[in-house]
């Protein structure tokens, strides 16, 4: 009677066990995507590669055949939770217009540049003295009776006489100015 190779009861066993790891994976591919399925068969491999390490000759063939348990159920994805801000309505419209950014602010014009005010004198006659006309002017309750050449309230400079006007300088500001030469009130 010749004796079974030994070799070959170890050898069988491990093509059994790669049919199925086989049958497995066609089942996972044929229910998972191709990551899920990479992952799945790496560790069921493993698994089935130790479980045929650790089997002697004499275990049953049903046992060593045996398609994992973990391999038998789909793999279970982890739980999705819902997001309170996409939920309440999917199909809303958005807008992608955005506003143009505000105009730079307008320079701040310079202030105009001052100007005198308006002379406060009003004319009330003249008459001449040697060769010299003197000029009586009033301002609210006062009087002045002033010549070509004086200063009024070191405001006024009168600077010349025209046959209808009475030229001053407001002396802050060097600016001309004239009164009228009406009939004397």
């Amino acid at each position: 009677m010749s004796p079974a190779p030994a070799p070959c009861i170890p050898r069988c066993a491990s093509l059994e066990a790669l049919r199925g790891v086989a049958a497995a994976a066609a089942l996972a591919i044929a229910s998972f995507s191709a990551s899920t399925v990479a992952v799945a068969q790496a560790s069921s491999e493993e698994a089935d590669i130790a479980a045929l390490e650790t089997s002697t000759p004499a275990e049953s063939p049903a046992k060593r055949d045996r398609v994992p348990h973990d391999m038998q159920t789909p793999l279970a994805l982890p739980k999705r939770e819902a997001n309170a801000h996409s939920s309440s309505n999917l199909f809303v419209a958005h807008s992608w217009y955005v506003a143009p950014p505000a105009p730079p602010p307008q320079p701040v014009a310079p202030p105009p540049p001052p100007t005198a005010p308006p002379l406060p004198f009003v004319y009330v006659g003249s008459f001449q003295q040697g060769g010299v006309t003197v000029y009586f002017l009033t301002r609210g309750d006062r009087t002045y009776d002033v010549k070509i050449g004086d200063v009024i309230e070191e405001t006024y400079s009168v600077d010349g006489a025209d046959v209808d006007q009475l030229r001053f300088t407001y002396l802050p500001l060097k600016e001309s100015q004239t009164l009228p030469l009406g009939k004397p009130k």
